[in-house]
C-alpha cells in the first residue's frame, strides 16, 4: 500500500508511518509538499479545511497511492478555552475520514503574541530556543516536558481518522 503525506514534516511522515504500519501489511508513505490553502497560523474550521486539502493535493500528485493523509495543526476556541489540536483526514479519491489529537492550551504570553499576529510554531522557538520546533518534539512536547512528543500527539489524530478504514464494514466505505 502506498500513502502519501502532504507534507514535508518528518514528525508528520514518521506518525503516519508508524500507524499505518500497525495497520496494514506492507505500508510505504511519502512525503509531498502541498499547500494547504488556509492561513499559516489556521484556527477553527480552517484547520479542518486544511487537513482535508492537503489529503487531497496530496494524492492527486501521487496517482498510484491508495490514499492521501493531511495533517494540519491549529487553535480551536471552545467553550472559552483556546486549544491546539491537530486534525487528520484520509482521503482514498472518494471519501474522506478525520480525526483529532487531544488538545492542550498554551501559556498566556504565547496566546498574546498569536493574537497580535505572530504563528506558534514562532512563538515556541523563541520561547524553548529549539528551531523548527514543530520538526522535533513540537510544542506539545516542550511544554508537557517530554511526556509526549509532536510524533506521538499527531499519531494520535492519525489512529482516530483511520478508524472507518480499519472496520470499513461498520463504516460502509
Amino acid at each position: 500500500m502506498r500513502v502519501v503525506v502532504g507534507s514535508s514534516n518528518p514528525a508528520k511522515k514518521e506518525a503516519v508511518s508508524n500507524v499505518f504500519s500497525r495497520a496494514f501489511d506492507s505500508v510505504e508513505v511519502i512525503m509531498q509538499h502541498v499547500d494547504s490553502g488556509v492561513p499559516a497560523q489556521p484556527r477553527d474550521n480552517e484547520v479542518v479545511l486544511g487537513a482535508r486539502q492537503r489529503a487531497e493535493r496530496s494524492l492527486a500528485l501521487i496517482k498510484e497511492a491508495q490514499f492521501g493523509v493531511g495533517i494540519e495543526s491549529g487553535l480551536f476556541s471552545l467553550f472559552g478555552v483556546t486549544l491546539d489540536i491537530q486534525v487528520c483526514s484520509i482521503f482514498d479519491g472518494t471519501r474522506h475520514t478525520s480525526g483529532t489529537s487531544p488538545g492542550f492550551t498554551y501559556p498566556p504570553r504565547v496566546l498574546k503574541e498569536v493574537a497580535a499576529g505572530r504563528e506558534v510554531g514562532h512563538v515556541m522557538a523563541d520561547l524553548s530556543g529549539i528551531t523548527r520546533i514543530g520538526q522535533k518534539i513540537g510544542a506539545v512536547g516542550y511544554l508537557s516536558k517530554g511526556l509526549i512528543d509532536r510524533t506521538r500527539f499527531t499519531e494520535l489524530c492519525v489512529i482516530m481518522a483511520l478508524i472507518p478504514w480499519i472496520n470499513k464494514g461498520l463504516y460502509e466505505l
